[in-house]
């Protein structure tokens, strides 16, 4: 849940990344001149970890066993962290050439 929330409150820093994404790359219209970024750091953006979180919750809740659940929130845990990782690098200048 915490991957999740982490990747919730970099989606709504999006100003903060605005500032350097328009001195890094006056010339784009873009977000951090990735059109990927630019369409999730959306506000409709934020629907991706918010069902995540919703999925989180409903394996945690139902009533399954709890070595199958262990593996359900490890993978769920596995691909959050991942998506996050991609998000941050992304937003990293130094993965543009930037330092």
């Amino acid at each position: 849940m915490l991957l999740l929330l982490g990747m919730a409150f970099v989606m709504i820093s999006r100003e903060q990344y605005a500032s350097i994404s328009e001195s890094l790359y006056p010339h784009s219209p873009l977000f951090m001149d990735s059109w990927l970024l630019d369409h999730l750091m959306t506000p409709y953006g934020l629907v991706i970890p918010l069902a995540l979180l919703m999925v989180v919750v409903m394996v945690w809740r139902k009533k399954i066993a709890p070595a199958k659940k262990c593996m359900l929130q490890l993978g769920l845990c596995a691909l959050t962290g991942a998506g996050l990782s991609v998000l941050m690098y992304l937003l990293s200048p130094m993965s543009h050439g930037f330092v």
